[in-house]
């Protein structure tokens, strides 16, 4: 039986720090101000608190406005 050579390795380089992942500017915005109004309403409709959905209501629907205008933007940005 003939003995295995051992192949050799090139030399590692040492762990650069990762790049940071893009994101859609309206897609973060949605996740940070929009889905968190969102839950609020909900939950203040399963309770029909209604003082506080017509406050939440109005917080969404501006929200809502500004993403839009985000989304036709599309603007990439590096992820928190």
């Amino acid at each position: 039986m003939k003995k295995r050579r051992r192949q050799s390795h090139p030399p590692r380089e040492p762990n650069l720090p990762s790049k940071k992942k893009m994101i859609k500017e309206s897609d973060l915005y949605y996740s940070q101000i929009v889905a968190p109004i969102q839950r609020e309403l909900r939950r203040a409709q399963q309770f029909r608190n209604l003082d506080v959905i017509d406050e939440l209501w109005n917080k969404r629907e501006q929200a809502l406005r500004q993403y839009q205008l985000l989304v036709k933007r599309a603007c990439y940005i590096k992820r928190p």
